[in-house]
């Protein structure tokens, strides 16, 4: 349609020249520059239009992959910290039952060694004797022997709380392991995006150069015409 415009204008100037009414052919020529040169914008202005659609949408794309990103590991994370958690209790539980265990099977041992000291202070009492060797080397032993059952718990302890330890390393290796792969999806995802944006910025600035490129080819046409 323009087109057919701008040629009927062309020849409308042509006409002048040839009747030699020079400020109409004047005139026709700044009127067809600056319809061509409005055309130009409005041209430029639609593929703006365009960019500022293409980009909001891509913006919208962006937010939704990013949004599924973030709820998928955020899942993940969660997940593990709760088995974290149920798999520390459970370790907790174990280690007191295994302390518990131990006291208990001590205690024994304990009260073992007490009767045997009982016993033999009632076989000193029968018999007379104020003093029994064998009680004092009873009593040694029960002595030694909580002081060995203290080492022993105190070993347990620091190997319950070893224990501990490594498995709270593991999960701190793990989220960041987690962490991570995270945050590589979502600087993958944030190259897409810029990769996009580019492939858009550079088509309208392709597309606005060459309105520019071809408004100026008009222009040297219409000055060699004349």
């Amino acid at each position: 349609y323009l087109d057919n415009f701008f040629q009927i204008l062309e020849i409308h100037k042509k006409s002048c020249l040839r009747q030699n009414l020079l400020e109409d052919a004047e005139m026709t020529q700044k009127n067809i520059l600056m319809l061509r040169t409005h055309a130009a914008n409005i041209e430029k202005e639609s593929l703006q239009q365009k960019f500022n659609k293409d980009f909001y949408e891509l913006e919208l794309w962006n937010k939704e992959q990013v949004g599924q990103i973030n709820k998928y590991w955020e899942g993940i994370a969660l997940d593990y910290e709760k088995k974290f958690k149920e798999d520390e209790e459970q370790l907790l539980q174990e280690q007191t039952a295994k302390m518990e265990q131990l006291k208990t099977f001590q205690l024994e041992k304990q009260n073992q060694c007490t009767i045997s000291i009982q016993l033999k202070l009632i076989e000193s009492s029968e018999s007379g004797s104020k003093r029994n060797p064998e009680v004092a080397r009873e009593k040694t032993k029960l002595k030694d022997l909580k002081q060995r059952q203290r080492e022993e718990r105190k070993k347990l302890s620091g190997s319950h709380k070893k224990q501990l330890e490594i498995t709270r390393m593991k999960a701190e290796k793990k989220r960041n392991e987690i962490a991570k792969k995270w945050k590589s999806e979502l600087e993958i995802q944030e190259k897409k995006f810029l990769k996009h944006k580019k492939e858009l910025l550079n088509k309208l600035n392709v597309g606005k150069k060459n309105q520019d490129l071809r408004l100026k080819a008009k222009k040297r046409a219409m000055v060699a015409s004349n």
